[in-house]
């Protein structure tokens, strides 16, 4: 999932959450790829630590995009445990699409 914006982290905690073992998507496969304003959510103390330890705990692992972090000048030291740096999140998408993610945009 793409998400471009703080809020719609909790949008996309609640679908990996809503996702049952039994469902024919999987959460282990459940990949949250931070661009734009979005990278806002994932500095630690930011209110959204929480809803990022819930997808944590749903199965996302998430990516964020070295290119937005430059934008909005968020320095990666500052960054939650278990987040990824991505060169560039747009690329990355494609590179899912390639290996079969089914990928949604937020």
């Amino acid at each position: 999932m793409l998400i471009s914006h703080p809020n719609h982290l909790k949008a996309a905690v609640n679908t990996a959450e809503t996702i049952t073992p039994k469902s024919q998507y999987q959460r282990e496969g459940f990949v949250v790829m931070a661009c734009g304003k979005s990278v806002g959510a994932f500095v630690k103390g930011n209110e959204m630590a929480e809803e990022f330890n819930k997808g944590k705990a749903a199965g996302i692992t998430y990516k964020i995009c070295g290119l937005s972090l430059k934008q909005f000048k968020v320095a990666p030291n500052t960054l939650l445990e278990g987040v990824e740096i991505i060169p560039n999140g747009l690329p990355y998408m494609f590179d899912l699409q390639q290996q079969g993610y089914r990928t949604v945009e937020l």
